[in-house]
């Protein structure tokens, strides 16, 4: 059977890059132990992107800014699964280039078909000032050769690469991986939370577990407690804005660059989460080199949703059993709303919702009656009377109910 070239078995994927003459163009050598590829012919884009050149290492490039800079030219190449896997960790192992399909001028034929091509996404907005290239070259005329003695395991603790905006953040207690509060790193809702190593700080702080909820503190007082091991993390603007306000930086703890070492004995600098104001008695508890919720200490981690006031109703035997599974969320939209003069949460069912004002009120996505709302929840050991309140919201209910069946069977028009 023949084949025409962007058919051959296996090779699905179409890829837009320039590696002829380039110093990664071994990538592309067909090593069986990456994948396979086939050159078809040159290619350049639809649209108009800014190329440059940049950082202390002269990369390349290509910025997502649809319609700056200049229609860009490369050679296309069809290649299989494993191989764009591969460029997929080898573009992405520093600067974190994303992998987006784009439409493509074929030079051989002058038709249009969609291609890959990585892009850096979350770039330093100066970066559009620098002169922009329709075509790449390590050895052309700009006189910006790339650095082959660029080093991305030793590099990828520096996050000021000129190119990316990232920060390196050190993660001691429930952001952990195995640990309560992981999820959060690992929504790319949240940002981009990328591993970078395991590390430990270079001087000595006190992390302890206080509260009724067994919280890990760590204290700002340094030369206290042991040196603290824990996970560096690269993350990008939204993920530590989502981490400062997970932490109540600056109001609770506060986020402080500490110096810490990594394996190979490198020092660095990371953003860490102290708790910069705290009682001296705390400074009186056992404190940790490495924090774990399971540990043998057996103060495990109170959870916010096991924090909340009717939490007692799961946790208690003569009820049933109430096993935690995990932390989920629902797949579709619901009003979730705070009401009433005990600030219920109620969650609507938007087709029968009780009164309609209540859809007029603020939605949430996480329930905690301490959140910033100020709203909260009255338990009924505090109530005047809770019972005649729950029979009155039921006798509300029901009737706005009624209230939707009439009007939905045109006996009345108007609520």
């Amino acid at each position: 059977m023949v084949y025409k070239t962007d058919q051959l078995p296996g090779l699905l994927h179409k890829v837009l890059a320039k590696f002829y003459g380039q110093p990664n163009h071994h990538f592309m050598a067909n090593d069986i132990a990456n994948g396979r590829c086939d050159y078809l012919c040159g290619g350049h884009t639809v649209d108009k992107w800014p190329l440059i050149i940049a950082s202390k290492y002269n990369i390349p490039c290509l910025l997502y800014k649809q319609g700056y800079g200049k229609q860009v030219f490369g050679e296309l190449y069809s290649l299989d699964t494993s191989l764009l896997e591969f460029l997929d960790y080898a573009e992405s192992k520093v600067i974190l280039y994303k992998r987006m399909e784009t439409q493509i001028v074929r030079s051989d034929n002058g038709t249009i078909c969609k291609a890959w091509v990585y892009f850096i996404m979350d770039f330093k907005p100066e970066l559009l000032d620098h002169d922009t290239f329709d075509s790449y070259d390590t050895y052309g005329n700009h006189g910006l050769p790339f650095d082959e003695a660029h080093d991305p395991e030793r590099d990828k603790y520096d996050p000021n690469t000129d190119i990316v905006k990232r920060f390196l953040v050190f993660v001691y207690g429930t952001l952990k991986p195995g640990q309560p509060n992981h999820y959060i790193l690992k929504d790319p809702a949240y940002g981009v939370a990328e591993w970078v190593c395991t590390a430990e700080t270079k001087d000595k702080w006190p992390l302890v577990i206080a509260s009724k909820y067994n919280v890990p503190y760590l204290l700002h007082k340094k030369h206290c407690g042991k040196r603290i091991i824990g996970e560096i993390y690269s993350v990008d603007q939204q993920m530590r804005d989502k981490m400062d306000d997970f932490e109540g930086h600056p109001k609770f703890y506060r986020r402080l660059e500490v110096q810490v070492l990594t394996a190979d004995g490198t020092s660095i600098k990371a953003w860490a989460y102290f708790l910069n104001e705290f009682k001296p008695q705390l400074l009186e508890l056992e404190t940790y080199d490495v924090y774990n919720t399971y540990g043998d200490h057996g103060l495990r981690y109170v959870e916010g949703c096991e924090r909340q006031p009717n939490h007692y109703i799961l946790k208690d035997p003569d009820n049933g059993v109430a096993d935690y599974m995990c932390t989920a969320e629902t797949a579709d939209k619901w009003p979730l709303v705070i009401a009433s003069k005990y600030n219920v949460p109620y969650l609507l069912y938007k087709k029968h919702c009780g009164r309609p004002q209540l859809l007029e009120l603020e939605t949430h996505d996480v329930y905690n009656t301490y959140g910033d709302h100020g709203l909260r929840y009255v338990e009924g050991c505090k109530r005047n009377d809770p019972e005649a309140e729950i029979n009155a919201l039921i006798a509300e209910i029901k009737l706005s109910k009624l209230v939707y069946r009439l009007r939905d069977n045109n006996v009345i028009r108007n609520l």
